[in-house]
């Protein structure tokens, strides 16, 4: 870990703001930290929303995300991530419509379509590392 943590920061010389891994990293690395917990100090913890605290790793969030894939963790450096936009909300309509809502057969309701497109990139993959082939139970 503190390895993949360097190397991220070695390329900005920022650290890296979070760490993302799935269940199984979270409670590997927490069983690492059991004997020394009564050393950690409350003000260092992360606090989420819901009042959840979560572990940190030099100073670094880390939180699990049910989507991760199993066996990796990704030392994200947030800063350079960017959300490039094509356009912004636009409603949509078919061609033959009149109108942009349109009446939903056997309901008592309507619906319209709107989109949204738009992408997530970082500006400097270099200052991003992941941890891959981790152990799985």
């Amino acid at each position: 870990m503190q390895q993949a943590f360097d190397a991220s920061r070695a390329q900005t010389n920022e650290n890296p703001n979070l760490l993302i891994g799935d269940f199984v990293q979270e409670r590997k690395y927490a069983n690492l930290l059991v004997a020394q917990r009564q050393f950690r100090q409350e003000n260092t913890t992360l606090k989420l929303d819901g009042g959840r605290a979560s572990l940190d790793f030099n100073g670094v969030g880390f939180m699990t995300d049910t989507d991760c894939q199993a066996g990796r963790l990704y030392f994200v450096n947030t800063n350079y991530i960017r959300t490039f936009q094509q356009t912004g909300y636009q409603w949509v309509t078919s061609p033959d419509a009149k109108f942009l809502w349109s009446r939903v057969a056997g309901f008592d309701s309507y619906e319209a379509v709107a989109i949204y497109e738009a992408e997530m990139a970082v500006t400097r993959r270099n200052t991003q590392a992941k941890l891959v082939d981790l152990i799985t139970p």
